[in-house]
């Protein structure tokens, strides 16, 4: 299940300043990924200025491996992977450190992979967080 709340480029920039964060900031709270005061703010008037909250299925194209002791793996192509160990998951690239998500919970997982599936398509992360 993947779910977030859409939002044109005007209204993550109009987010993004009022709230004095980055864009990464403003996707893991329209991606439900952080729950603080901050991200149901951001979330908040996301959807009153005209966002959309959209819950829509994913089944990721990787391959998983389950590592023992909860540690998950799934690799993506042209070098992209996530390791899921706990409630943290990291997005990889060529086996560098992209990104890092603490918290992490069954619902905020499909965003984090489809996201990671995303960079494996275009091959910039920058992209992905417009």
């Amino acid at each position: 299940m993947r779910r977030y709340i859409q939002v044109t480029k005007e209204i993550r920039a109009r987010l993004s300043g009022k709230y004095g964060v980055t864009k990464k900031t403003v996707w893991e709270a329209l991606s439900f990924i952080t729950k603080n005061e901050r991200s149901q703010g951001i979330r908040r008037d996301a959807l009153k200025w005209g966002g959309l909250l959209i819950e829509e299925g994913f089944v990721p194209n990787c391959r998983t491996e389950h590592l023992g002791k909860g540690k998950i793996s799934q690799a993506f192509s042209n070098g992209v992977a996530v390791l899921l160990e706990g409630d943290t998951a990291k997005i990889f690239v060529h086996g560098n450190e992209m990104e890092s998500y603490s918290g992490v919970t069954l619902r905020t997982w499909g965003n984090i992979l489809d996201r990671a599936q995303r960079l494996s398509e275009t091959g910039e992360i920058e992209t992905i967080m417009q």
